[in-house]
């Protein structure tokens, strides 16, 4: 067989798994900006491909589902949107345009157990233009 041939060959597999790599890298990355969040839908759908990854969820807060505890200064609500709910925990201050019935994205992590651990509500947070 031509050298040439095999070395075109190993050349083309090689950039087809960089470009593979890249798209599969940058759909990381958008998961996390203030466009690329996930509903409280496809996260429950997704919990064993989402599950321990950093990622945004963004729905709207249930009315009357907020518990905090401030010995511990843990906050617990659900977000919602039109297919789901999921409960959501979160250790510390809530920002001040925090409301019930109210947009808004957390970062964090998906449990085991399916629910959501809030490790910040970002200043972008409070959604004008997260879709329902």
């Amino acid at each position: 067989m031509n050298k040439k041939l095999v070395w075109a060959g190993a050349g083309i597999v090689l950039v087809a798994i960089v470009i593979v790599g890249a798209v599969v890298g940058l759909r990381g990355i958008g998961q996390k900006s203030a466009e690329g969040h996930v509903s409280v839908t496809q996260a429950r759908l997704q919990v064993a491909t989402l599950q321990g990854r950093d990622i945004r969820i963004a729905g709207t807060v249930v009315p009357g589902s907020l518990n905090w505890d401030a010995r511990e200064g843990v906050s617990e609500f659900l977000l919602a949107d039109s297919g789901d709910r999921i409960q959501v925990t979160y250790k510390g201050v809530m920002p001040s345009g925090f409301k019930p019935g109210g947009r808004l994205a957390v970062d964090g992590r998906l449990a085991s157990d399916g629910s959501f651990e809030a490790s910040d509500i970002p200043s972008n947070a409070f959604c004008t233009v997260c879709h329902p």
